[in-house]
């Protein structure tokens, strides 16, 4: 099978107060999905505002589903911590891939001035149709518009809601954009 690319997109970051790690792509996603990231170029603030993640950490044997179990062994109470935070600190030239049950996030910080940081990222993922179900689940919240397995542009979920939110504001019906855009932000918070 041939890789399809998902999406692409450029992340701008100004700032970032809180930090969350959201995991990527639902775990039958396995490695049929990948995502890219990489910096446009250097940036002078490098320690915050770079990508914190869970590590897997194999503590046994593999779950059912094939998958390490996370964490380290608690010798004293026998039960699986959570892996400590890692932290990657962007590089121009320089990429990191992941896929599934990946949580990760950017550090709360902001650029050194007001320093806008720019990334791109790339998701490649399988031209296998019975995947895309569990694919599309990321997708469908994060990009505008999809290559689907079969080669054809599409809009996503998003693509979709700002479609609809864009013909209700030049219709002149006011707040119907928003309720289009507020249901697909529930569905990203899900």
């Amino acid at each position: 099978r041939s890789p399809r690319r998902g999406r692409r997109d450029d992340r701008a970051r100004g700032a970032r107060r809180t930090a969350s790690t959201p995991t990527k792509y639902m775990r039958l996603v396995g490695l049929h999905a990948l995502t890219l990231i990489t910096p446009l170029r250097d940036y002078q603030e490098t320690d915050s505002f770079q990508l914190t993640y869970k590590p897997a950490v194999a503590s046994g044997a593999p779950q059912s589903d094939g998958y390490a179990t996370h964490g380290s062994e608690d010798a004293t109470e026998g039960r699986t911590a959570p892996p400590a935070l890692q932290r990657y600190a962007y590089k121009k030239g320089k990429a990191i891939v992941f896929g599934s049950r990946f949580e990760h996030s950017t550090e709360p910080g902001a650029g050194d001035e007001g320093e806008v940081h720019a990334y791109l990222c790339f998701t490649f993922g399988t031209d296998d149709q019975s995947k895309w179900a569990d694919i599309a689940q990321t997708l469908d919240t994060q990009s505008r518009i999809v290559q689907h397995p079969d080669g054809e542009l599409r809009l996503s979920a998003l693509g979709r809601a700002i479609e609809a939110a864009l013909r209700d504001l030049q219709r002149g019906s006011g707040g119907g954009g928003a309720e289009h855009l507020s249901s697909v932000d529930a569905h990203v918070k899900r």
